[in-house]
């Protein structure tokens, strides 16, 4: 078996993802092949270990990291508020004339929080050519933080869909849902493109980013729907039989 698939089909509790959103994660990385990668919100490192196999580069951040560092050679950790730490971080890449190829946002879970995570990316020109994957987005804190950033007022973004893996996990202790993917495409280059009013993209220009959205996305919600497929059979062999 290929170790993507090996990454998908684990089980360890060392993922804070579904099986549909790590069978997505995995084909995003698999077709970006990032120079260089940023996750806010690292925890035990299930999605790290997809992210260091497919980016050359990858920077770490998080509050505390319950896992052992020295298994990934290629990753940087960064320990402390992203809200600090992030800005700093694309601060670097920006005088150094780098660009953050992929950056997940998984970190802080409160709106403000997550409005902060996605605005340091946004306003950054480290984030030149960018697809920004965000977690939780059946949360409704997490979503309200994304709304809140005024996407509609940023020209690079190119294509938005918050509901490119939807997906909802609830957690009956906290009272609360978890769960679901949400894209960003940033694009920088070209001055044809233009960000749409609405939160979900309608359409797309002609233009290198149709190609890459296509690419990026179906391979995802195809992964997502053999999974949802597999439940429904899996539940129907299940089923008590009169």
């Amino acid at each position: 078996m290929a170790p993507g698939a090996n990454q998908i089909l684990q089980t360890s509790s060392n993922w804070q993802m579904a099986l549909g959103e790590r069978a997505a994660l995995v084909g995003f990385l698999s077709q970006l092949q990032p120079a260089l990668a940023i996750e806010v919100g690292t925890a035990q490192g299930g999605s790290l270990r997809p992210i260091a196999t497919h980016a050359q580069e990858v920077h770490s951040l998080d509050l505390n990291f319950v896992l052992e560092e020295g298994l990934y050679p290629n990753v940087t950790f960064h320990r402390g508020d992203s809200h600090v730490l992030l800005p700093q971080l694309l601060d670097q890449f920006a005088r150094e004339g780098r660009t953050a190829d992929f950056v997940l946002i998984d970190g802080d879970h409160t709106r403000r929080g997550v409005r902060r995570d996605l605005e340091h990316v946004l306003k950054s020109s480290a984030a030149r050519s960018t697809v920004v994957l965000l977690h939780d987005m059946m949360n409704p804190q997490c979503r309200r933080g994304v709304e809140d950033v005024g996407l509609g007022s940023y020209a690079h973004i190119v294509y938005v869909d918050l509901d490119v893996v939807p997906n909802v996990r609830r957690v009956p202790a906290l009272r609360k849902r978890w769960g679901g993917l949400g894209i960003i495409v940033i694009e920088q280059n070209d001055a044809n493109y233009r960000v749409f009013d609405n939160a979900i993209a309608r359409k797309i220009r002609t233009s290198p980013a149709r190609e890459l959205v296509r690419t990026l996305v179906s391979p995802a919600r195809e992964a997502s729907h053999v999974v949802a497929a597999g439940r429904r059979r899996a539940r129907a062999l299940l089923r008590p039989r009169s």
